[in-house]
């Protein structure tokens, strides 16, 4: 057995020198934690044991081999997954169903849960209609399937919150998925802060490679004084939008869609008015403009914005 000849010291009683308390000839004579655990003890339970400050396996997302080896994987699917969400639900629930005793309260808890997950079913949130002080902000998520966020029963106001909502009411970054869809409920995402959580702010932020389909209603007249740059839809990083029937963005200043860095706008079937810009494009942006007035055309004092390296096409495929 290793001898490792510790000597432990205090201050003798005079305090001008130290005297010995006892020699210490192994590991298994010392105590190192309050739990009583020897240095032997310790190094056997390797990084099983948070109460040490280490990482706990849980033998599915973080696993330990036989020689202390840690492995960690993102978590999977193994089914598809359905949350509910509710003004009058509560957030101890397990978002199973669809009344106030399974129902989440908020939004945020719903996404929450799936962050730093692989899926490879459908993700179904139901958010039944009413305002909700949040905003959305979907992250850190692989889906090789379709995200559902669905207005159930009518509109689903989102009114912010300083956390999540001082950029964007609906933020989706570092996310890779087939679909993400805003358009399968009755009701359409109603954007309408109630307070000023910077200068700026938008409807809809996404720097993700995904495909959106949107159901949005954004009128930034509603939105509080102090928000001085009011920005509708912006997209980048692969990100593609396309505005389903029911959106409508309107009087948006400082741009109602903007698509840079490889993102793309298609208008579909949206409207909107009142806009100081409709489209602005640059960095390799696209915007896709399915009519020139009426659904797929969102208006603006200037129409169109286009910088180095951005594109704008017309419905008769004209590229500007």
């Amino acid at each position: 057995m290793t001898t490792f000849n510790t000597v432990i010291k205090k201050r003798n009683p005079t305090n001008d020198g130290w005297d010995s308390i006892l020699p210490i000839t192994t590991a298994e004579n010392v105590l190192i934690n309050e739990e009583g655990d020897s240095v032997a003890t310790h190094l056997a339970k390797k990084a099983t044991d948070e109460a040490l400050g280490h990482v706990k396996s849980d033998g599915v997302t973080t696993t330990i081999d036989a020689n202390g080896v840690i492995k960690c994987k993102r978590k999977e699917t193994t089914s598809a997954i359905t949350y509910y969400v509710r003004t009058n639900g509560n957030d101890s629930n397990d978002g199973s169903a669809d009344d106030a005793a399974h129902a989440f309260k908020t939004i945020k808890k719903a996404t929450s849960l799936l962050e730093g997950l692989t899926a490879k079913h459908t993700i179904t949130i139901n958010i039944k209609t009413g305002t909700y002080a949040e905003g959305i902000d979907l992250k850190n998520i692989i889906s090789f399937s379709t995200i559902s966020l669905v207005a159930d029963g009518g509109d689903v106001t989102l009114t912010g919150e300083s956390s999540t909502g001082s950029v964007a009411a609906i933020s989706i970054s570092n996310l890779i998925c087939n679909c993400v869809y805003f358009d399968k409920g009755s009701g359409a995402f109603k954007i309408k802060p109630v307070s000023a959580f910077g200068t700026s702010f938008y409807g809809l932020y996404s720097f993700a490679d995904c495909m959106i389909y949107a159901k949005l209603k954004i009128d930034c007249d509603t939105w509080p004084v102090g928000i001085t740059n009011k920005y509708g839809i912006s997209v980048s990083d692969k990100t593609k939008v396309v505005l389903k029937s029911g959106t409508i963005i309107s009087n948006c200043y400082g741009g109602a869609l903007c698509a840079t860095g490889l993102g793309e706008i298609t208008t579909g079937s949206g409207t909107g008015t009142g806009n100081n810009i409709g489209y602005i494009v640059y960095s390799g942006g696209k915007i896709f403009i399915s009519a020139t007035s009426g659904n797929g055309h969102i208006a603006g004092t200037t129409q169109k914005e286009r910088h180095t390296g951005g594109l704008i096409v017309d419905p008769n495929g004209l590229i500007t």
